[in-house]
Parts: C-alpha cells; sequence; structure tokens
C-alpha cells in the first residue's frame, strides 16, 4: 500500500463517527506503526516540564501509558519546540536527542511532531526503534506524521468541547430542576396565601364600609391579580416544556372550544364566532392557549368589552384566526410584547400572557399582525398551509 493509501486510512479513522477519541488515537498508533515500519508509537502530553506518555503500542517499558519523565530527559524535548516533524535517522549520533534521552530510553530511530489543542501546545506524536534506520525518513513520512499530529489535535480539541459542553448541559439541567422546584413551590404557597387574603379581605368587604371597605376592595384586586399571574406562569411553564410537534390539522375546533369556554365563564360578554367547517393548517395544541391567553386578555385586563368575534378565514397559502373585542384595544407597551416579544413591564400578568402567545406563534412558524384599523383590540394570527 502507497502513501497515499495510508494518508486515506488515516482521515478514514479520524473521521469515523462511531469510534470515541480513544479509540481512534489507538487504531491510529497502529496504522503509523505499519506504515513506518516501526514498532513503538506514542502520544505524549507535556506540562510544567514533564513529558506524559498518554497512548503507545510497543513493548517498550518505559513507553507505557502513565509513564512519565522530565522533558529534558526525553526525545521529544526538541520536537515540543519546533513546528515540522523531527525525523532522526540514528539518534545515537544526532545532536536533536540529548546524552539524558538516549540513555534513558536508548532508541536508535525516532520521528515525531507536535500536537497543538486549538492554539495551546498539548504534546507530540512520536515513532521509534530501539534499532537504527537503514534510510533516512522520506518527505510522504515526515508528512504522514505531521498530519497525524494535526488530526489528533482537532480530535483533542473536539472531544474537549464536546465534554464542556456535556457538562455546561448537565448543569444547566441541574439548575432548570432546582428552578422548576422552587417555582412549583413558590407558586404552590402563593396560591395558598393570597386565596387566604382575598379570603379575609371579602369579608372585610361585607364589614366594613367608606374608605375603609375601598381598601379591602384593593386588597381583592391586587391579590386576585396576583393568583391570575401565578396560573399564567404556571400556563407558560407547561407550553414551554410541551413538545413541540406542529402537524397541518383542522384549527377550527380550537378555536370553537376556546369561543365556548369564554361564554361559559363570562356570560355577560357577547361571543361571536365566524369560521368555515374546517381549515387546515400547520399547528398543534399550543394554539389553543395563545387564542384562550388573547381572549382573557380581552375580557380579564380590559375594562369594559362587551364582545369578542372569533373568526378564521383562509387563502391558498395560509389560514388566519381573528380575535376582536370592543373594548379600548391594546397598550402600545403590550402591544411590543406581542409583535416582537420584547421584555416589558407585566402588568397584571398581561404581558406575561402575550409573551406567551408570541412565543407560540412563532414556535408554529407563523406570524401576528394586530389591526390598527378597528376601535377596540384586533388580532389576527397567520398560520402556513
Amino acid at each position: 500500500m502507497d502513501s497515499a493509501s495510508y494518508r486515506e486510512r488515516l482521515y478514514d479513522v479520524f473521521a469515523n463517527p462511531e469510534a470515541d477519541p480513544d479509540a481512534k488515537i489507538r487504531s491510529a498508533l497502529g496504522l503509523g506503526a505499519d506504515y513506518l515500519q516501526l514498532p513503538i508509537g506514542f502520544v505524549t502530553q507535556i506540562h510544567n516540564d514533564t513529558q506524559e506518555i498518554v497512548y503507545a503500542t510497543g513493548e517498550h517499558p518505559l513507553i507505557q501509558p502513565g509513564e512519565t519523565c522530565p522533558l529534558d530527559e526525553a526525545y521529544c524535548r526538541r520536537t515540543f519546540q519546533i513546528d515540522s516533524a523531527l525525523a532522526i535517522q540514528d539518534s545515537h549520533v544526532s545532536d536533536e536527542i540529548s546524552e539524558k534521552a538516549v540513555e534513558a530510553f536508548d532508541l536508535g530511530t525516532y520521528i515525531g511532531a507536535k500536537i497543538t489543542v486549538g492554539d495551546e501546545p498539548y504534546g507530540t506524536v512520536c515513532f521509534a526503534d530501539t534499532e537504527q534506520r537503514g534510510s533516512a525518513f522520506t518527505e510522504a513520512e515526515t508528512y504522514f506524521v505531521e498530519l497525524f499530529a494535526e488530526l489528533i489535535g482537532q480530535a483533542i480539541e473536539r472531544h474537549t468541547r464536546e465534554h464542556e459542553l456535556e457538562e455546561s448541559r448537565a448543569q444547566l439541567r441541574k439548575r432548570n430542576q432546582l428552578i422548576g422546584v422552587l417555582n412549583r413551590v413558590l407558586r404552590h404557597n402563593l396560591r395558598n396565601e393570597m386565596s387566604v387574603i382575598v379570603g379575609f379581605a371579602m369579608e372585610l368587604q361585607k364589614r366594613l364600609d367608606g374608605r375603609e371597605a375601598d381598601f379591602a376592595d384593593r386588597i381583592v384586586r391586587s391579590s386576585t391579580e396576583l393568583l391570575d399571574l401565578a396560573e399564567t406562569a404556571q400556563t407558560l411553564e407547561a407550553t414551554l416544556n410541551a413538545p413541540a410537534e406542529p402537524q397541518e390539522e383542522d384549527v377550527v375546533p380550537y378555536v370553537v372550544r376556546v369561543a365556548r369556554e369564554l361564554d361559559n365563564e363570562y356570560p355577560a360578554v357577547s361571543v361571536h364566532v365566524r369560521t368555515p367547517e374546517a381549515a387546515y393548517a400547520r399547528s398543534d395544541a399550543r394554539l389553543e392557549t395563545a387564542l384562550r391567553e388573547l381572549v382573557e386578555n380581552a375580557v380579564i385586563h380590559q375594562p369594559s368589552p362587551r364582545t369578542v368575534e372569533l373568526g378564521v378565514t383562509e387563502t391558498e397559502e395560509a389560514v388566519t384566526i381573528r380575535v376582536e373585542d370592543d373594548g379600548p384595544g391594546i397598550p402600545q407597551q403590550e402591544r411590543q410584547v406581542l409583535l416582537t416579544g420584547e421584555e416589558t413591564p407585566l402588568e397584571h400578568g398581561s404581558g406575561l400572557g402575550l409573551w406567551l402567545v408570541h412565543w407560540i406563534v412563532q414556535s408554529l412558524d407563523g406570524t401576528i399582525r394586530v389591526d390598527e384599523a378597528v376601535a377596540g383590540a384586533c388580532v389576527e394570527i397567520r398560520l402556513r398551509k
């Protein structure tokens, strides 16, 4: 097999997606030893002027994984200092190898190259024999070792980054679990305690009059808003954690269910629904959550809507769902949350709910439009077919 074929096999070894870095390097050392006809192959890591053997092939007792020595007693000392490969036909007569190294390892032939991980020197990859070589190393052999060093550096860097990424993911998972536990505990306690506050405040409303009754009313309203915020946060958490599986499906049942719930919960509000029998678009169950947030924003957070209309229209390219009311409209600050997802002070929790609407529609690859031509509030969700 010629030198080009060995280089191709070397590329194949490091390109194997099924093998881990250790297996790749060990396999490549065997390939290199076979190509160079040198029985000893090893990879070192050099730190604080100490050489450690990390991988090795061959029977030399001092060149085995875990063996260490001072760098000035190593054949790799000069290799670690230069940027090209160091090829020594007879180390006993070479000025590049120290007498200490020859006395310690007694290698007759040596070739090695520096490994760089990122921008930092890591160590060396080397091949050797206790006997001297009968001929000088060829240019192709030198290039093979330099290529080997480059591929090892890339493999180690990739493995290091993947390991760091996995550690970061593990830390993030732990942090998210902790946040989730704290969130549930705080939300549970908030609901319980605020429900108690609402109950006592309502009782005070009955027993007090005048300015004192107004104070009690304010307590009821503020406590109820906090309870609404806690429920919105719970909905937000559940929606964000739900798997996203948009597919082409009929969106009309979502609209009808939301309208029916609105009609049952708020009998004073006139609810009108205009939809075709069916309208298919890329969607999933999260759309119903988005529509519910929009109609609740119209009814709960606005002072005087008496009519809410939900409509569905379609073209060849898309389905548009329209939620319209006769209230005062959406404040500019909250409109920005709905359209762009920008953070804003969350008055009455409505900003949080509108942010959830924006996130859901965006994840469905849809768009949101606020029709400013109507007197009240009108939001259109456009979903692709």
